[in-house]
């Protein structure tokens, strides 16, 4: 699965897994082309920054989605090292199942689990 596919997928488990109020987004981290990738560093996105950032019940969390075979770079290491310094809790996840792993781990409760 890629990890355009993946994300659709994760996206939509947020949607309906997350007690309300809570709030999910994606970050914009792969420019189309070097032009778009400088605007969009001067407009405060950073190297490293996480696919979908999470906020629920006073808890904040990155999530680097990855294709099966996929790579964390040294940046992205980084970025979670100072997240996880500054208190949000990161994770790197290849399925929908280690997404809800990842929520349960940072101390979330969810409406239900997968396939419960």
């Amino acid at each position: 699965m890629s990890e355009a596919a993946l994300q659709r997928d994760v996206i939509r488990y947020l949607g309906s897994a997350l007690c309300q109020p809570a709030a999910f987004f994606a970050v914009p981290n792969n420019p189309r082309n070097a032009i778009a990738g400088r605007n969009l560093k001067a407009l405060g996105l950073r190297k490293g920054a996480p696919d979908l950032m999470v906020f629920a019940q006073n808890i904040t969390i990155g999530i680097e989605l990855k294709a099966a075979k996929g790579r964390v770079s040294e940046d992205q290491d980084a970025m979670h090292e100072l997240l996880n310094k500054c208190g949000v809790f990161t994770a790197v996840c290849r399925s929908v199942n280690e997404v809800e792993t990842a929520l349960m781990d940072a101390g979330l409760k969810l409406k239900g689990r997968i396939g419960a």
